[in-house]
């Protein structure tokens, strides 16, 4: 294994260290973060929400690990998803955010992949195929 992987791979075990949070505590995180007046209290509960919930990027994100795509693009395709399930989130719902993010998160690794990955087209004619070799 290569350096590069290894630093990839402990900046993926890194994310696990984070805590979980209670629900109260979550609730009040994104009331703070939707109902900031200033920028800075809203960066920072935002910080603690996507900290608290790397766990559940980096277990998604490992379902669609692919070859020719590298694990921390998946994760971070799945952390905006997150992003975007935290700012989507309404406070109303009974849910939990990650019950929430996670068709989020998963929205935005497949269209990472689809993106990403290219189609391989096989020639369609004789023609094409004696040029191709």
């Amino acid at each position: 294994m290569g350096d590069d992987a290894r630093g990839a791979d402990r900046a993926i075990r890194s994310l696990f260290d984070r805590s979980n949070l209670s629900a109260d505590r979550e609730r009040a995180l994104l009331a703070a973060f939707q109902g900031a007046a200033s920028e800075d209290a809203r960066h920072a509960a935002l910080t603690v929400l996507w900290e608290s919930h790397a766990k559940l990027v980096v277990a998604i994100a490992s379902r669609f690990r692919r070859a020719g795509i590298d694990m921390l693009d998946l994760v971070g395709a799945g952390h905006l998803g997150l992003y975007a399930a935290i700012a989507r989130y309404d406070l109303s719902r009974p849910e939990r955010v990650s019950s929430f993010a996670e068709g989020w998160i998963r929205g935005a690794i497949s269209d990472h992949i689809r993106r990403h990955s290219g189609v391989l087209r096989l020639p369609e004619s004789d023609g094409y195929r004696q040029l191709a070799h």
